[in-house]
């Protein structure tokens, strides 16, 4: 990285606030138990990369990429984050399967960190592709939603796309209609006092 894209860098990034918050971060992070959903993509990867600098107790990964998640864990291996031994475990599972609802009930999960999600405009290309993306993207966050409402975890945490706003296109319609969801989650004073909702606009120099 050259000089100027390190000083963009460190202009956009979260380090900084990462950095302010490293005390409140830590405790309520550390020696919990943390399931991420989409954590292969590179988004989630690089959020669990930051997570595990706070120490979670156990941390689960749910992808259906397999590669990705096999290239996740050798990356993370080849580092020094896993070296304090947490419980980490990784399943090439998908949301919507009655796999993942097994994932999900086996724990207590102080937090979960949902990017699942088809996110480019171009899965669009025909209908079942656009079924494929409202599936993913609406009923699967109606099914996350649902087992957090029987096992609620402290902190919910689910990125959506600047796409949402005022969306043109099927791909942020199905985002913006997600957001809505979780919102309403808040509204209905639901067990899920805490969730949040982080929206990426764009994300750069990731590593």
């Amino acid at each position: 990285m050259n000089k100027f894209n390190k000083a963009f860098y460190e202009k956009i990034s979260f380090d900084k606030d990462i950095s302010k918050s490293k005390n409140t971060l830590s405790n309520k992070i550390c020696n919990n138990n943390v399931l991420v959903i989409g954590g292969a993509g590179t988004i989630g990867s690089s959020y669990i990369k930051q997570l595990l600098k706070f120490k979670p107790r156990k941390i689960t990964v749910v992808d259906i990429n397999e590669n990705g998640l096999t290239e996740l864990t050798r990356d993370l291996r080849s580092s020094n984050l896993l070296d304090y031994n947490p419980e980490y475990i990784t399943y090439p599972v998908n949301l919507l399967s009655d796999t993942f609802d097994k994932i999900f009930n086996s724990e207590s999960w102080q937090v979960v960190a949902n990017f699942s999600a088809h996110k480019h405009v171009r899965s669009e290309k025909d209908k079942i592709s656009v079924e494929a993306l409202i599936k993913n993207n609406v009923y699967g966050a109606i099914k996350l939603l649902n087992l957090c409402e029987l096992n609620p975890p402290k902190y919910f945490f689910s990125v959506s796309t600047d796409k949402a706003a005022n969306p043109v296109n099927i791909m942020g319609a199905s985002k913006s209609l997600m957001e809505k969801l979780i919102l309403e989650c808040q509204l209905l004073d639901s067990p899920m006092l805490h969730s949040q909702m982080e929206v990426y606009w764009t994300v750069l120099f990731i590593d």
